[in-house]
């Protein structure tokens, strides 16, 4: 996921110079300038009233957008707050929204370019059409980043929407911060005991929750209608809007979701449990308890998990530790073998079973879905050797799923078949976190009882002439669909994928205004089960967008018959 951004940075540092803004500069100082000459550029600004307080804003130079930047959602989550649910902010004077705020604790690297990091980090971005709204207003899209629940950033450059996204498609676009790791994430029986709402680790979610509250109150001063909201991610934040989908907190306040790579499954939510162990070793690692042990030993040394996370003492040392040392600590919570060191988890409140288990039992928001996954989506998470070979392969899918999983669904990706057996581990990987969960996802969703509302099945499959230039071997990896789904502008794209992304986001902005992606002269797409096992394979030139009927039916099958659970994601 972290990879993923990496690789898309890479590509859009390129591709920066000239033209409209719609890459992401070498360095965040090059951002911050950029962006700023664009708000010198221009010379109007506007205002709105908002539930919350008067917001300035600026019209970009072309006219066609306005931007408000770095808007505060809820109260900045520091002090006797941190570890607390958001809670509701607001202002008398005119606020200022020319600029994004802080990012919320990370790693400084390209996520965060342009910004600085700050536990007072809760703001969002609206991006709106420069005219009056349509009959009914416009419809309101909420964007959730992915980065493994650990990086991440609202106003990261892809997801600048002053391209086509908020403009001719009838569109506000909203992008969000919200905390993660450690700040997001911590979950213990004693922060339980000290949540206003007795919930447990899902702040991250919350927040969340939070900003789609502020987005329907606030959408008719900015035109949008606040029954007509799109709740859509990708990745971590796709993972995001599978637990929102069966929340009983969260239900009603989305018409329609999306997500983007991040399907029912098993990196949705860990069980409180997992979460203790970190929140024990975090506490061990900055001093504040013994190391962990898994039951009292004699003479009373080493603390239980279940003693340390009942123990309020600790929890007053851990609120007492800066930023920094949080920071430091929380990246070493997890086993080696874990995917992801933070992320939801089943509190009974915010969550009350493992997303993707709700999700087999229909328990479901019938609301339109659309869901889908890249070609190459392992390539990004593989730790498989690239001087891998035929002779190894089963032996590393033995190590790294287990004996049962492994000889489930090895045999059916054969080296041979591939460049390489480094190639044939990644689509092993790619298909059981993601191509597959997809389909499972969209039948379970599909076969809901009484469920009235369509799914929509996609495959990304298209590798950018310039992702394959700039870092080759990576195929259609995880996050690729991004650059289409936000149109970035840029110069060096082929007539064939300047087509793909109009159609890419006509289908998205479609999608967001009626619940349905057709329209127009682009190809049709069928809700999943009314034609069969059926997906749409987005793509260009010879094979171009078409619908596919059975896509990895074989290797899915076998996928449905194993379980990988949140211990692959989470470790323990």
């Amino acid at each position: 996921m972290r990879l993923a951004a990496v690789l898309l940075g890479a590509v859009l540092a390129t591709a920066a110079a000239g033209g409209r803004l719609g890459g992401l500069p070498p360095d965040a100082e090059r951002a911050r300038l950029r962006l700023q000459q664009r708000i010198a550029d221009s010379d109007a600004t506007v205002t709105v009233s908002t539930p919350f307080g008067p917001i300035r804003g600026f019209v970009t130079e072309s006219n066609r957008s306005q931007h408000f930047l770095g808007v505060p959602f809820a109260a900045p989550p520091v002090g006797p707050l941190r570890w607390q649910p958001p809670m509701p902010t607001n202002w008398s004077t005119v606020l200022n929204a020319s600029w994004f705020g802080p990012s919320c604790p990370q790693s400084s690297g390209v996520m965060t370019v342009g910004t600085t990091i700050s536990e007072d980090c809760l703001y969002l971005n609206v991006y709106k059409p420069n005219r009056p709204a349509p009959p009914g207003g416009f419809a309101v899209m909420l964007f959730l980043y992915g980065g493994s629940w650990q990086e991440g950033s609202g106003s990261f450059p892809l997801y600048w929407a002053d391209r086509d996204v908020s403009l001719a498609q009838n569109v506000i676009m909203i992008t969000t911060n919200y905390r993660m790791r450690a700040f997001g994430f911590l979950a213990s029986q004693s922060i339980q005991k000290q949540t206003s709402d007795g919930s447990n680790g899902n702040f991250g979610l919350q927040d969340q929750r939070a900003a789609l509250k502020w987005a329907i109150r606030a959408a008719p001063s900015f035109g949008g209608n606040p029954k007509n909201v799109t709740l859509f991610g990708e990745s971590a934040g796709a993972a995001s809007v599978a637990c929102h989908l069966v929340s009983p907190r969260s239900e009603g306040l989305f018409q329609r979701a999306a997500m983007e790579s991040g399907p029912f499954g098993p990196m949705n939510a860990m069980p409180l449990n997992v979460s203790e162990v970190k929140f024990a070793r975090l506490a061990s690692l900055l001093g504040c308890a013994p190391p962990p042990s898994p039951a009292p030993s004699p003479g009373a040394q080493p603390l239980s998990v279940e003693a340390v996370s009942a123990s309020d003492a600790v929890l007053d040392c851990l609120r007492r530790k800066n930023t920094s040392e949080l920071l430091a600590a929380g990246s070493h919570t997890s086993q080696s073998q874990a995917m992801v060191d933070w992320g939801p988890t089943i509190d009974g409140v915010d969550l009350t079973d493992f997303p993707e288990v709700l999700a087999a039992a229909g328990k479901i928001q019938d609301v339109p879905i659309l869901l889908g996954s890249n070609a190459d989506e392992g390539t990004a998470f593989s730790n498989a050797p690239k001087d891998l070979n035929a002779s190894g392969f089963m032996p590393f899918l033995q190590q790294r799923f287990g004996a049962a999983i492994a000889e489930a669904v090895g045999p059916l990706y054969p080296p041979a078949q591939y460049k390489d057996a480094w190639w044939a581990a990644t689509h092993v990987l790619g298909d059981g976190l993601f191509s597959c969960p997809a389909r499972q996802s969209s039948r379970w969703i599909a076969n809901a009882p009484g469920r009235k509302s369509p799914v929509f099945l996609y495959f990304y499959e298209h590798v950018l002439e310039l992702v394959d230039l700039l870092v080759p071997g990576k195929g259609c990896f995880h996050g690729s669909e991004l650059a289409m789904v936000f149109h970035v502008d840029l110069a060096l794209w082929t007539q064939g994928e300047q087509e793909l992304a109009s159609e890419v986001l006509g289908y998205w902005t479609r999608f967001a205004a009626h619940g349905n992606p057709n329209g127009g002269t682009d190809p049709f797409w069928p809700a999943y089960g009314q034609d069969g096992d059926t997906a749409l394979a987005l793509n260009v030139g010879a094979n171009g967008t078409a619908r596919v009927t059975g896509l990895k039916r074989r290797q899915c099958d076998a996928w449905d018959t194993v379980t990988v659970t949140s211990r692959f994601i989470f470790g323990e």
